[in-house]
């Protein structure tokens, strides 16, 4: 069984602390109970991992995978946290990032509001993780939920349409003229 609580995890990672070896320590205990863990819990362990800076791959790529598995028992929000926290730990293999596209798009597309959307929008995944057909999604879709965001919101997706712009340029090119000219008004 796990030592303690995934709460622990959640609040070593929102304090900062930082002692590697603990982590290190804890890592295989948790790989063992990742089956077990629901999907507050599997997004808490990817995001302490990620807030403390112990990036380890194959953990990360193994919370990924479980999440897959239990899509359908997924919060949006969670899995969310986990697919940005996938990218920006660079832990996807090309056919991980594919399969989590696909069901980002599909949760994205059915489970989720205004508010449980912008979340999605991350310049990293973006430039990293995403599909085509997902990232035009994402930069269509804020600019027709941009009443209700916030000025870090605002600065997230300015920053995933200069990356798509500058890495992604035939997926910028199939924007809409007004939606390039929204992103180009948010400099």
């Amino acid at each position: 069984a796990f030592p303690f609580p995934v709460r622990s995890l959640f609040r070593y990672g929102k304090s900062l602390f930082r002692h590697e070896e603990l982590y290190r320590g804890l890592l295989p205990f948790v790989a063992e109970a990742l089956p077990e863990f629901h999907s507050h819990a599997l997004m808490t362990v990817a995001w302490a991992l990620e807030r403390v800076r112990v990036n380890d791959r194959a953990v990360v790529a193994q919370i990924a995978e479980e999440a897959l598995a239990k899509k359908d028992l997924m919060r949006p929000a969670d899995f969310i946290k986990i697919v940005n926290c996938v990218a920006r730990m660079g832990a996807a293999p090309p056919s991980l990032a594919a399969a989590l596209s696909a069901e980002l798009m599909r949760v994205l597309d059915e489970k989720c509001n205004a508010l449980l959307f912008r979340g999605a929008v991350d310049h990293v995944a973006v430039a990293t993780l995403y599909s085509d057909p997902l990232r035009l999604y994402l930069l269509e879709r804020f600019t027709k939920t941009a009443i209700c965001c916030r000025p870090m919101h605002y600065q997230k997706a300015f920053q995933s349409a200069v990356a798509i712009r500058v890495l992604h340029p035939s997926v910028w090119q199939q924007l809409s003229k007004a939606v390039r000219n929204f992103y180009i008004r948010l400099r």
